[in-house]
């Protein structure tokens, strides 16, 4: 390896890896200078299925040309950092994308934007547009451009030397360290292990494409430009020429380069009318353009949000109503937007629109679709911990319980818990012959004692999943911050682990000292197997039962072989001799795979198939609480049914050996409201159907409310970003929202 000077990777010191100025990429040393190609070509891979879907789904492949000209707005500081072999490089190069000088960048497309986004050294390119301009589509259209590039890199050396390209919408970023943020969402969204989401972005090894800067609040958008100056990868920022000209009022990206999109010239336009079906309105609508530029019609026909609009406005069902708009009389582009978008929601919804009937009126869709854009628009929103009005134009289903009083969800889960541990104790208690202490059995008792504890358990199970949040506000109000680095404690693990061993380790109910040691063992399980839960490495590409491999590592055994102690050690010294313990001990071990199950569960494991529209997500979330849930309470079950077989054996209550039969009774009695509490703990599921029947209740929602977001997603009502919904427009939210409020109650 030649001998050269070596930077570091960004501003504030190492962070990027060590790069050569000699710009040989060729000639970097392997082993710090290349991503893990596994997981780039996996995450490359995740990155495009997630984007080419949006594309179908956006009808980008009747693409209205994106045009872009160098910006004179005052938002790029004095000095581009254009390619220069002698200036050390900050951020990773792109292999064989040319280094652009001063005079290359003045106007192009899209894959002119390519070549500004990895010629530019500095790595910092913003890309401004009016509403309705198209950033979004030009960021989605740059991004698969990006991974084309990539793809073209056939030799693996040269593409482990090329950065990943992910777009995020910024919206949701709460001030933290963007590295910190970026790992999250790499975690989240594409199901990559945060270790390894954290050495992709310390290498350089991601490029950030981030859309909706403009919807961020306005100090968090400074906020957001001091970090992404350090950020260590290349940076292309989409925002409304405004906001971001106001955010760089104290200070502009080093060395950024500044564009901005042009309109949609009356060419470019006809030429996408010309794709319509060649009937005599869009005839008569193209004349118009072309014999009349200056009119108002004319004038607002020139962004894509406009042009997709009229696309969607006017299904061939529908469009002699096209005559009528060309007849109307339109004074400002504002009344023309109106008018498309008020036919939007109806031609959608409206009968005969698609092969087969919707499954929602018209009016409930515009009423329910009304209630979740004034919703978006009033979105309590804490900064910092201080409560503070705003919007939001993101959508996530695991945050729609704040739109609800919590504490009948909680109540509706506590007496489903009762019924379900009436319904467990009743078999366990009665043809399994359970015994909670001498005088105290039998079904009678089962139904009384299961009550209790199924109201009890399904009360902490919905307080619990109520708390739990992707960022918990409670932790918001406390002015409790993240770890600087990942995670070092997963809550709901440890307090999983230690209600179970608490219950395995307590061989007499009316024994203080019994509960003293047992509840000690389940808090020091617990907190082994809570820390534990972070430390374990995820694989790519592990899915399916492949997952389990974890099983066999040190975070696993640890608290498992610690858990099977402790309840020997209870039962030892309940008992006095080992003679119990001993055998309960070891079936404890065996059966206390609970611990291993949901520490395993809780890392944040690589998937194959990552997890990139809500309603997989939804999906997903309710057989991963079903699975996990019922692993955990039937362990739980047989390690109780196990204990009670034996101790009945070893006190003489069976002379005749011991009594499996009664086994199934109590695994299948326990299981019921253990599996119920442990899957509604960890599920968003639960609680967000509980949400959607407030609403029904109320007549707000449907009842089914996930499946009216997925068929508003179907109908171009929404798009999808990551686990989140947004409108398709964020003027079509605000005409919902507006609709909504002046409309006359039901």
């Amino acid at each position: 390896m030649p001998a050269g000077p070596v930077v570091s990777g960004g501003p504030d010191g190492p962070g990027g890896g060590a790069l050569r100025t000699d710009g040989v990429d060729a000639s970097w040393d392997q082993g710090r200078d290349a991503m893990p190609l596994e997981v780039g070509d996996a995450l490359a891979r995740a990155v495009r299925r997630q984007w080419q879907e949006a594309a179908r789904q956006r009808k980008l492949q009747q693409e209205i040309p994106v045009r872009w000209h160098r910006t004179r707005r005052p938002v790029a500081g004095e000095g581009v950092v254009w390619g220069d072999p002698d200036r050390p490089r900050l951020v990773r190069s792109v292999p064989n994308v040319a280094a652009l000088g001063d005079g290359a960048v003045r106007e192009g497309g899209i894959p002119e934007l390519l070549s500004v986004y990895g010629g530019v050294a500095s790595g910092r390119v913003v890309v401004l547009g009016a509403p309705g301009a198209g950033k979004s589509d030009a960021a989605l259209l740059t991004v698969l451009r990006a991974l084309d590039h990539r793809d073209t890199l056939r030799e693996g050396t040269r593409r482990a030397q090329c950065p990943v390209p992910v777009l995020l919408s910024i919206v949701g970023w709460d001030g933290r360290r963007l590295d910190d943020w970026l790992a999250a969402r790499l975690a989240d969204d594409y199901r990559v292990g945060r270790k390894q989401a954290e050495e992709l972005i310390e290498g350089g090894w991601i490029s950030l494409f981030l859309d909706s800067f403009d919807e961020m609040a306005d100090d968090l958008r400074c906020a957001a430009l001091r970090e992404i100056d350090r950020a260590a990868y290349r940076v292309v920022i989409f925002s409304r020429p405004d906001e971001f000209e106001a955010a760089v009022a104290d200070g502009h990206l080093l060395g950024a380069v500044a564009l901005e999109l042009s309109p949609v010239p009356t060419a470019d336009a006809v030429a996408f009318l010309r794709t319509m079906p060649g009937l005599a309105p869009w005839q008569r609508l193209i004349a118009h353009l072309e014999n009349e530029p200056d009119s108002t019609l004319s004038q607002t026909l020139s962004t894509p949000l406009i042009l997709t609009l009229l696309r969607d406005a006017f299904p061939p069902r529908r469009l002699t109503d096209l005559d009528d708009m060309l007849a109307g009389r339109f004074v400002s582009r504002h009344e023309v937007e109106e008018y498309l978008l008020g036919r939007l929601v109806k031609i959608r919804y409206r009968p005969g629109s698609s092969a087969s009937r919707p499954a929602y009126e018209p009016r409930n869709a515009e009423r329910w679709l009304g209630y979740v854009a004034g919703r978006m628009n009033k979105q309590e929103t804490y900064d910092h911990g201080r409560p503070a009005s705003g919007r939001t134009y993101s959508l996530d289903w695991r945050r729609l319980h704040y739109w609800a009083s919590p504490w009948p969800r909680i109540a509706v889960t506590a007496l489903t818990g009762a019924l379900l541990g009436a319904s467990g104790c009743v078999l366990a208690y009665g043809p399994g012959r359970h015994i909670a202490w001498d005088g105290f059995r039998g079904i009678e008792f089962g139904a009384v004692y299961g009550s209790i504890v199924g109201i009890s358990f399904g009360a902490g199970a919905g307080a619990l999943a109520e708390l739990r949040d992707p960022v918990p506000r409670w932790r918001e109000r406390l002015h409790v911050q993240d770890a600087p680095h990942r995670r070092r404690f997963h809550p709901a693990t440890g307090i999983l682990v230690a209600i179970a061993v608490t219950v395995m380790a307590l061989p007499d109910l009316t024994n203080p000292v019994s509960w003293t040691v047992a509840i000690a063992a389940g808090l020091l399980t617990g907190a082994l197997a809570g820390f534990a839960a972070t430390r374990i490495p995820a694989a790519p590409g592990w899915t399916g039962w492949s997952r389990w491999r974890g099983l066999h590592s040190w975070p696993v055994l640890a608290p498992a072989g610690l858990a099977g102690t402790c309840v020997a050690l209870s039962f030892w010294q309940d008992h006095g001799t080992p003679d119990r313990g001993l055998p309960i001990g070891i079936v404890s071990m065996l059966t206390v795979g609970i611990v291993g199950v949901v520490v395993v569960a809780a890392r944040p494991a690589s998937l194959a198939e990552p997890v990139t529209d809500p309603y997989t997500s939804w999906r997903q979330d309710r057989n991963f609480a079903l699975v996990t849930g019922t692993i955990f309470g039937f362990c739980i079950s047989l390690a109780l049914g196990v204990n009670q077989v034996i101790g009945a054996t070893s006190e003489g209550a069976a002379a005749d050996g011991p009594d499996w039969g009664t086994l199934p009774f109590i695994v299948i009695g326990f299981g019921l409201p253990f599996a119920y509490a442990g899957g509604i703990a960890i599920s968003d599921h639960w609680r967000t159907s509980l949400l959607f029947l407030q609403l029904r209740l109320r007549g707000d929602f449907p009842l089914r409310g996930m499946r009216f977001l997925k068929d508003a997603y179907d109908h171009r009502i929404f798009r999808a970003e990551g686990a989140s919904y947004q409108f398709r427009h964020a003027l079509l939210q605000d005409k919902l929202a507006r609709d909504r409020e002046h409309a006359p109650p039901l």
